[in-house]
C-alpha cells in the first residue's frame, strides 16, 4: 500500500530548467520512503489539488543564466504493508492520523538533509498544510470502505516573516534613543532561526552578553575607574553565569536573581538545553528529548531574562506590541462542522460522514 502526501511548503524551492531530478529513497525497517522532486502548485481548492504539469518558469529569477522553476509542493510516498486508516471521530483524522504524523517527521528529516547539502538557511522545518491519499501498489485509489480513510488533509501553520510595524513602534522612535545592544540583536536572531537548535545557542549568548553589559555599566557608574576595570575584565573571563549572578551582579545591584523564581527556572532550562546541544549534539530537557513547545518556551524565557537584566541596567524597555514573525492557522474551506471535502477522480469524499445538508449543491455524498 502507498500513502502519498503533498506538503504545501511555506517557501519556494527553485529548480534550474534543463536538469533532471530523480526520486530519492529512504529505507526503514518496515517501510520505504520515496521522495519526489518538489513540484509547483497550480491550484488548490476545497475540491482538488492541481499541480502545474509542466511547471511554469520564473519570470524574475535565473540560475547561472538559466531559467528556473519555482516549486512549492513536496511530494512524499510511504510504501508499507499496512496503514491504520481508521476514521477517528473524536479528535479528527487530521490531528490523530499516524500516517500524517510520520509524514511530517520524514519531510522534516529530508528538509534537514537538503539544508545541509545546500547550506541554505532558508530551508526550514515545516508544519504546513498536507494532503494525504492512500493508493494500492499500482497507484490506483483504494476502494471505498466504511470507517476507512482514503483521502484526508490537515491544515497547517503559515509563518509570516515580513515585518509588522505597529504605530506604537513608529512613535517610540520619536522619543526613545534605541541603542544597538548586542544582546538584543542576538535574541532577534534566535527568534529568526527558531525552531533550529542554534536558536537556543544564540539565546544563551544573548543573556551572556546582557549580563556582562550589566556588570560593565554598573561598575563604571558606581565604582572607582581601577576597580570598575578590574571587575569588568574579571567578569568577561568568567563563563559561568551562575557565578556572575551570585557574585558581581548581586554585589552591584543588591538583587539575588536566584531568588526570583520565574527568572531562575527560565535560566536553568535554557542552560540545560544549551549544554545538551553543545556537549551531546541533541536537545535534551529533564532527561527527555525537547519538543518544539519546549524550545518555544525556553526562547520566551530568554526574553524574560533579558528584560529583567535590562531593568537592572536601566535600559529603556522595548515597545511591547504585536510584531512579526507571526504564525497563523489558515483553516481549510469546510461545509459543516469538522468536515473536510477533497475531490479526486471526480468523486467527493468526506473525512467524517456528512449529512446531505452539509454538502455543496448538487452533491449527495455518495463518492
Amino acid at each position: 500500500m502507498i500513502a502519498r502526501m503533498f506538503f504545501h511548503l511555506p517557501y519556494s524551492i527553485y529548480l534550474p530548467s534543463g536538469q533532471t531530478f530523480g526520486t530519492l529513497a529512504l529505507v526503514r525497517d518496515d517501510y520505504t520512503v520515496v521522495i519526489h522532486p518538489p513540484q509547483q502548485l497550480l491550484e488548490m481548492t476545497v475540491f482538488d489539488l492541481k499541480l502545474a504539469v509542466p511547471p511554469k518558469q520564473s519570470e524574475r529569477i535565473s540560475y547561472n543564466g538559466q531559467p528556473v522553476y519555482e516549486m512549492n509542493v513536496l511530494p512524499i510516498e510511504i510504501r508499507k504493508e499496512y496503514f491504520d486508516r481508521t476514521k477517528q471521530t473524536e479528535k479528527g483524522p487530521d490531528e490523530s492520523n499516524s500516517t500524517i504524523v510520520l509524514g511530517y517527521e520524514l519531510a522534516n528529516e529530508f528538509l534537514a538533509m537538503l539544508r545541509n547539502a545546500t547550506q541554505n538557511p532558508d530551508i526550514r522545518p515545516i508544519e504546513c498544510e498536507v494532503f494525504l491519499q492512500y493508493l494500492d501498489d499500482s497507484y490506483a485509489v483504494l476502494p471505498e470502505e466504511p470507517d476507512k480513510i482514503r483521502i484526508t488533509s490537515r491544515q497547517g501553520l503559515v509563518e509570516l516573516r515580513n515585518p509588522v510595524i505597529d504605530v506604537a513602534h513608529w512613535n517610540a522612535l520619536k522619543t526613545t534613543n534605541f541603542e544597538d545592544h548586542l544582546h538584543r540583536t542576538l535574541l532577534i536572531d534566535a527568534k529568526a532561526i527558531f525552531p533550529e537548535l542554534a536558536s537556543i545557542i544564540l539565546a544563551y549568548s544573548a543573556i551572556e552578553s546582557a549580563t556582562k553589559f550589566l556588570i560593565a555599566t554598573l561598575s563604571e557608574s558606581s565604582l572607582p575607574p581601577g576597580v570598575a576595570e578590574w571587575i569588568t575584565k574579571s567578569s568577561s573571563k568568567e563563563s559561568g553565569l551562575e557565578k556572575l549572578y551570585s557574585g558581581p551582579v548581586h554585589a552591584l545591584t543588591g538583587v539575588s536573581l536566584k531568588d526570583e523564581k520565574d527568572f531562575w527556572i527560565s535560566f536553568l532550562e535554557l542552560k540545560e538545553l544549551r549544554h545538551s546541544i553543545v556537549h551531546k549534539g541533541k536537545a535534551i530537557l529533564k532527561d527527555k528529548p525537547a519538543s518544539r513547545s519546549d524550545l518555544s518556551r525556553v526562547i520566551e524565557g530568554a526574553k524574560t531574562i533579558v528584560r529583567r537584566i535590562e531593568e537592572l541596567a536601566s535600559i529603556p524597555p522595548r515597545v511591547e506590541v504585536l510584531s512579526g514573525p507571526i504564525e497563523i492557522a489558515i483553516p481549510l474551506l469546510r461545509w459543516g462542522a469538522g468536515t473536510i471535502y477533497i475531490k479526486t477522480n471526480s468523486t467527493v469524499e468526506a473525512v467524517e460522514s456528512p449529512t446531505k445538508s452539509d454538502l455543496p449543491d448538487g452533491d449527495d455524498g455518495s463518492g
